[in-house]
């Protein structure tokens, strides 16, 4: 049992500096095609790749925290994992990983997954449980509590679940935090 708030204050470590990553910048025509040339993207946090994913702000249908005005899209319908990957490695480790989630306008219901690399990208590891996304319109939060040390990055990876019950997926405000 806790002393006192002090006792559990950082019991995941602090978030890394310049988190969340917010999906912001660049405006949505930066990655506006759901596959198309090398799908990376420069965001505040450093290079992603987002295989299957693009940058969208459509109102009332796309799922984002204000006050921001966009997220990440990912495709519907699809046979194979679709990814938003970072492309850098945190250094510190990792001690907690969150994102908000939810389902794109009425679409079916989705999954998807954290997936984590302490190779620089060369494999990954399926961290957790799969989520599914909510029915209904609103907008929650996954949390993964990781024990990484050293360097880690991560993904998202929207399972490829084919063409029924495979909606489109929203994701925004990216945190992790260090060990």
């Amino acid at each position: 049992m806790p002393r006192n708030a002090a006792d559990v204050q950082w019991q995941s470590g602090v978030m890394y500096s310049g988190f969340p990553e917010s999906f912001e910048s660049p405006e949505v025509a930066a990655k506006s095609s759901y596959n198309s040339g090398t799908n990376m993207v420069t965001l505040k946090t450093g290079s992603w790749t987002l295989l299957q994913g693009i940058l969208a702000n459509t109102a009332a249908s796309d799922r984002y925290n204000e006050p921001g005005k966009q997220c990440i899209r990912m495709q519907q319908n699809l046979t194979t994992v679709g990814t938003v990957q970072m492309n850098f490695d945190v250094t510190e480790g990792a001690s907690k990983v969150t994102v908000f989630y939810g389902r794109y306008s009425t679409d079916a219901r989705s999954q998807f997954r954290l997936e984590a690399s302490t190779n620089g990208g060369t494999t990954w590891t399926t961290v957790g449980s799969t989520i599914t996304a909510p029915a209904d319109k609103e907008f929650r939060q996954a949390v993964w509590m990781v024990n990484y040390t050293g360097n880690v990055r991560f993904r998202l990876a929207k399972l490829g679940l084919g063409t029924s019950n495979n909606g489109r997926l929203n994701f925004d405000d990216f945190v992790i935090y260090k060990k």
